[in-house]
């Protein structure tokens, strides 16, 4: 019946949009990690290192090479740590593309009648060339 297509759609449309946004935040921790790495004058790519797909969650930044279901806790975060099993898994897959790139790619999939992927893939650059000579320091940070 067509109650039922806008149901089944309602539920397809909403695990795309939830997928959505996950494959988003695997990526911004990612990012993160790169960020991170920049401010504390580390090299740029340590902790992108993965030996395959690895799952991350916003609690932890730190890649993990895993298989399991993100969990949702009591206040509709997603984790790893606790919470309800979801229907969603995140994988985290970066690529070397050189000495200063790397390519980020956050698949998030779900089971079920309406079983789909979400993927997301962004290009990351290292900011600056490293000079053993002298180091950077980020004086200030402002919104544009």
């Amino acid at each position: 019946t067509l109650i039922n297509q806008g149901v089944s759609t309602s539920s397809l449309t909403g695990n795309q949009l939830v997928a959505s946004y996950l494959a988003q935040e695997g990526r911004e921790i990612v990012q993160n990690i790169r960020d991170t790495n920049f401010i504390e004058g580390h090299a740029w790519e340590d902790g992108l290192e993965c030996p395959g797909e690895c799952e991350v969650d916003y609690a932890d930044d730190t890649l993990l090479f895993a298989d399991r279901f993100l969990l949702v806790d009591g206040d509709n975060f997603y984790t790893y740590a606790a919470g309800d099993l979801s229907p969603f898994k995140r994988k985290i897959f970066v690529v070397d593309d050189g000495p200063s790139k790397k390519t980020a790619r956050a698949t998030v999939s779900w089971g079920g009648t309406h079983a789909g992927q979400v993927v997301l893939e962004s290009n990351m650059y290292q900011y600056v060339t490293p000079n053993p000579g002298y180091g950077h320091q980020v004086r200030e940070v402002s919104p544009i």
